[in-house]
This record gives structure tokens, sequence and C-alpha cells, in this order.
């Protein structure tokens, strides 16, 4: 079976992945009404129509503020424009941020993994869509899905599977245990062992949602894309409470605020040390086990808080 760095990657993930890389259509941004196209103001409401897959294809939460203006085209359009249209709208996505916009030296992980041969299959059909870029002295690619869905099978799960090795830092922690320790963490957390050091399917699944399924025990949590005030809801609800004492327990959820208060990522502990976790929202991101004291060093940025399931007064 197929790892990224001890997490498995099967079949079924592998054909999901392919399909949802990237779309057949591009989003591109601009600082400047463009002349050449009917653009859209690029308004938190116009953000909120972009589809998880296509955020995730994208990383439209990586663009850059100065974006005011948004246009959705389809790949056989882009390729109807004459060469200096094509290299101007890929300048202004490589400096506004946009992804799926490769510097020759950011591709280099995903070429490194081909062979000879594939290489030179891939780097040909990112041709069309590249320029040379006098600043950096590098050549530019935009890997678009049109493109993608041309290569071979066996070059495409290359690709994912170096993709996705790109967005994991941490290794497969249960890879390290014995079958014997992974089988009793797995009776104490029955609901979700079945995503221990497991990649989702589709795109959405977040840190909120995987801290939620523990908390609760209810597995039908654990792919959504879930919001901090329908988290915090669901711990109260749960009688999770927020305690002063930071001696973390079994059970606990630990969440990490921002100066305003939101949650900016949770995590549901297994046992007084290991953690049930997602960083990210992308199908690239897989459920974790971790020490919490690595997630700490990660969060460190935020002041975390421990709540506790407390037993219920007495009406």
């Amino acid at each position: 079976m197929n790892q990224v760095k001890g997490y498995q990657v099967t079949e079924e993930i592998l054909k999901h992945w392919e399909e949802k890389f990237v779309p057949t259509h591009d989003i591109f941004f601009f600082k400047e009404n463009p002349s050449f196209f009917k653009a859209d103001h690029f308004t938190r409401a116009r953000a909120n129509e972009i589809s998880l897959d296509e955020k995730t294809a994208f990383l439209t939460w990586r663009v850059a503020g100065n974006a005011n203006y948004v246009v959705k085209i389809s790949n056989q359009d882009f390729h109807k424009l004459d060469e200096g249209l094509r290299q101007f709208i890929l300048k202004e996505q490589l400096d506004l941020g946009r992804g799926m916009i490769f510097r020759e030296s950011e591709l280099s992980p995903l070429l490194n993994v081909l062979n000879k041969k594939d290489q030179t299959e891939f780097q040909t059909k990112l041709q069309e869509t590249s320029f040379y870029d006098e600043a950096s002295q590098e050549n530019i690619y935009l890997l678009q899905g049109q493109a993608f869905r041309s290569l071979s099978s066996r070059i495409k799960a290359t690709l994912l599977m170096a993709y996705a090795n790109e967005w994991v830092s941490d290794y497969a922690f249960c890879n390290e245990l014995s079958k014997g320790e992974v089988s009793e963490l797995s009776k104490r957390n029955p609901i979700i062992a079945p995503y221990f050091d497991r990649f989702p399917v589709a795109n959405g699944s977040n840190c909120l949602a995987a801290a939620i399924t523990g908390a609760t025990g209810n597995f039908e949590y654990i792919h959504e894309w879930m919001k901090e005030d329908r988290f915090l809801d669901l711990l109260q609800t749960e009688d999770y409470e927020m305690i002063k004492d930071k001696n973390i327990q079994e059970a606990d959820v630990i969440v990490w605020k921002n100066q305003d208060g939101l949650p900016m990522h949770a995590s549901y502990m297994l046992t007084e040390k290991l953690s049930f976790n997602k960083h990210g929202q992308t199908m690239f991101n897989p459920w974790q086990v971790l020490w919490i004291e690595d997630v700490m060093q990660e969060w460190n940025q935020d002041e975390f808080y421990v709540y506790r399931k407390l037993s219920k007064k007495p009406s």
C-alpha cells in the first residue's frame, strides 16, 4: 500500500484525490479590473461562493489582500488567449499568491519523484502554461486540470503522493507503536480509531470537527468543516466546560484561541499525553495521533484552554 510519511494512502483515496486535485477551470485574481475579462469584485460574498475543492486547489486563503477582482475561466478558454496575455495573467497570480503556480525551484519536489521519461512528459504538458520570470531568473509553471488529467495514471499517482508529502510534517505515530498498543488505544476510543493516522477522501474536515467527534462519540461530525460557534455550542451541549486547571486529562478538549477569543485550533485527548488532531481542512491534511506537547509547540502563538466534561448539575 502507498504511504506518505507512514500515513496509508489507499487506491480509493488516490482516486478521490485525482478527481478533486485541480479542476478543469481556473479562478484568476487581479489587483485592477481587467479590461480583457468580465470580472467580479472579489468581495467576501464572492469568496464564499468558491467551493471547498476550488479553495484547496487554488489556495485561496493565501491570496493577497489587494486582490480586488476575480474571474472564472475554463482551461480551454485560457489557452485561446494570446501568449502575452497569458503571461500577464500568470505573473499576476504569482504576485498575489494563488495556488497551482509553481516556481521552477518549487516544482523540484514533484519532478524529483518521477523518472526521466515521466519528468519529460510532465514538463512538456506544462510548457504551454509557463513563462520565464526575469526577476527570479527561473521558469514559472501553471498546473491546470486539463493537463493533469491527460497524464498517465502512474504519473498522476506519483505526483499526488509527492504533493501530499509537502503538506505533512509529522510522521505517522501509530507506526511507532506495537500492535498491542494500537489495539489498546483503539479500544479506548472506538469511534475515532478508524481515523487514526488516515487521510480523508475529500476536502473540508477540520480540527474542530475532529475534536468534537472525539468529545461526542459521534462519527457523523468527522467530515464536517465545522465553524467556531457550532463547535462551542456542541461542547456546551456535551457538558464540556472551560476549567482553570491546565493539568490535561484523558477525554479533555484542548482549544487554542486568538486575541478575540475565537477558536483557532482544537485537539481531543486520547490519553493524558496523546491527542487526536488535524492540522488544516484539506484532503492532504491527515487525522493524526500526536503527542500533545508537539501540538502545543505548533500552536504556541495562541493561548490554550482546557475543556472538560463535567457531571450535570441536578435540576
